[in-house]
């Protein structure tokens, strides 16, 4: 009996050893140099370090890429650099996301609705411009709703507005359980998360097929910097505890300005300008979802129209 106990015992340890070299495998994998973690600087804000670079000189203007694991400040690669010509350009890594930190916290929406509030004060020190994509919206949003931060808003391609933020399900919450969990959550999130899966999904969204493979390498590594811990605010994403309604909120927000691509649907430019008239839209040709990536010259062009 005691000889089948210590072969169950060695054969536990076995799995676990494999699971962690295959974590260690993707890990590895994943470094495709396209997030410089020599370059830029580090806010120590209370739930971690915060990456950011800032670069030219002139009135303040706030990068805030997509919420999502997935990105980066490498978002804005095609834009920030002529952006910097007139103008002090922060861009950052938001907590959970790229080179800054990814505790095992909880993450919801408010925790970024402080984190953008506290680096605006702390950091940047004026009202600023900013310019966010998709989920990063709603927490721009209702970021300026709460503290008044910016002079112009400018969202591109803002993900549809969630009227149910607070769903979830019982499975869903085991999901997360399990998620944050060492060894088997890194290796559940490695197997969702594959540069294969990440791929696939942007090439059925982005009209550009040039820029598929470089924001491809740079969402993977994203994704997969400091040992998948990323899993973190993955795992709340999929429980909704970053969604948040500003359904009530977006009318009283002013200067709002949305970019789209002009292969998007505008089914949530609609949705926007049903709530809030006084918004205005801009459409760039030939690109879908991350216009500044897929037409940055155009994009450039409408955006130093809205801030200039």
């Amino acid at each position: 009996m005691m000889k089948n106990f210590y072969k169950g015992v060695a054969i536990g340890f076995l799995s676990i050893a494999t699971l962690e070299v295959f974590n260690r495998i993707v890990n590895e994998k994943a470094k495709k140099f396209k997030l410089n973690i020599n370059e830029g600087y580090y806010y120590t804000w209370k739930e971690g370090a915060v990456h950011y670079n800032v670069k030219g000189k002139g009135p303040a203007v706030l990068l805030v890429h997509d919420l999502s694991v997935l990105s980066s400040s490498h978002e804005w690669k095609m834009i920030e650099d002529e952006l910097a010509a007139n103008h002090t350009v922060y861009s950052i890594d938001l907590i959970g996301c790229g080179l800054s930190d990814k505790p095992d916290i909880t993450y919801t929406a408010y925790t970024f609705v402080q984190l953008i509030s506290n680096f605006c004060e702390e950091i940047i020190k004026e009202k600023c411009d900013v310019i966010a994509s998709k989920d990063s919206a709603s927490i721009i949003i209702m970021t300026q709703y709460m503290e008044e931060l910016f002079n112009k808003i400018i969202l591109i391609n803002p993900a549809m507005i969630d009227k149910m933020p607070l769903r979830t399900t019982r499975m869903k919450l085991f999901e997360k359980r399990l998620l944050y969990t060492p060894i088997f959550g890194a290796t559940i999130y490695n197997c969702m998360v594959t540069e294969e899966r990440i791929k696939d999904k942007l090439e059925a969204h982005i009209f550009n097929a040039d820029v598929v493979d470089e924001i491809t390498e740079a969402c993977y590594e994203a994704s997969h910097l400091n040992h998948s811990k990323g899993r973190f605010l993955y795992a709340c994403k999929t429980t909704s505890y970053v969604s948040c309604d500003i359904t009530d909120v977006l009318p009283k927000v002013k200067n709002i300005y949305l970019v789209k691509g002009d292969q998007q649907t505008n089914y949530v430019i609609d949705e926007y300008m049903s709530i809030n008239k006084n918004i205005e839209v801009v459409s760039i040709s030939d690109s879908s979802i991350v216009p500044h990536y897929e037409n940055p010259n155009e994009t450039l062009i409408e955006i130093k129209k809205i801030i200039d």
